[in-house]
């Protein structure tokens, strides 16, 4: 977009009109009015410019404080008895002030956005990182309540990632989560929460259904792992899951508590999945 809008607004609304106005010089002693009827004129474009570069209740703001110094100047020099065409330019300065102050308030806004943006993600994997999870799951539950559905939280690790990272080194490390982060990314829905906690863990909130169960879940991450086995070399994923019911609702710190308690049991005693479909938890 062209970003010099003083040739755009003071063309007129879709016609000659700006243009043969900005021609022509005016001659001594004539009527301000003129001057006055080419700032009108050029209102359109100056709202058309708005309106293209900023959203819709910025340009609308800015438009409406136009439209207010426009009154007070025009107020001023009509009491005051002076020519209209100071009163002219002080408007036209007035609408560059206002496109520069838009712009500034658009890049603050990408800024915060950003910003907000890198405090929520992990640098590494892109997921969500755990403050996150803790702001987002937390409406993510209260959502699910209201709308009287199940979530599951699976809690999730990279077996003897401890082991593969002293043998391989912190590079080959990074590289497994990164491949880690993007099997998960793959195995839930867009609408899924999926967050890396540090390290070699994850956690992701995921909506119960029909074809969303815990063991359709698994058994999904099972046959994306066993396509990838060139890449993972024999990667083994330790899972723990835990149910959250709207009818019985229970904090997202208790749940993650639970899943991660269930990863523990299915990791040290062995415990047989009610799933049975992945063979990798329990790999240490």
């Amino acid at each position: 977009m062209d970003r010099n809008p003083v040739g755009d607004w003071r063309h007129g609304p879709n016609n000659e009109t700006g243009r043969e106005h900005a021609g022509k010089q005016p001659l001594p002693g004539s009527c301000p009015q003129d001057s006055l009827q080419q700032l009108l004129d050029e209102r359109h474009g100056f709202r058309r410019v708005l309106e293209q570069r900023f959203p819709l209740e910025m340009s609308s703001a800015l438009f409406e404080a136009e439209d207010r110094e426009l009154r007070r100047l025009f107020g001023e020099a009509a009491a005051i008895h002076t020519s209209q065409d100071s009163a002219v330019e002080a408007v036209r300065e007035y609408r560059s002030v206002l496109l520069r102050t838009g712009d500034y308030l658009t890049a603050e806004s990408r800024i915060h956005s950003k910003l907000r943006c890198l405090a929520l993600t992990d640098d590494l994997t892109g997921l969500y990182n755990l403050h996150g999870l803790l702001i987002l799951g937390m409406e993510f539950l209260k959502l699910a309540r209201r709308n009287g559905q199940s979530i599951l939280l699976f809690y999730i690790d990279v077996a003897h990632f401890k082991v593969l990272n002293a043998e391989f080194g912190h590079f080959e490390g990074d590289a497994l989560l990164i491949l880690c982060a993007g099997l998960l990314k793959k195995t839930f829905r867009d609408s899924d929460l999926v967050a890396s906690l540090g390290g070699d863990e994850f956690a992701v909130l995921a909506l119960e259904s029909n074809d969303q169960s815990e063991e359709a879940i698994l058994c999904r991450l099972e046959s994306l792992i066993k396509q990838e086995k060139d890449q993972l070399c024999g990667l083994s994923l330790n899972t723990g899951v835990a149910r959250f019911d709207g009818a019985h609702p229970v904090s997202l710190a208790q749940l993650l508590a639970r899943a991660d308690k269930d990863m523990y049991e299915q990791k040290h005693f062995r415990l047989p999945r009610r799933t049975g479909a992945i063979p990798v938890p329990g790999g240490e």
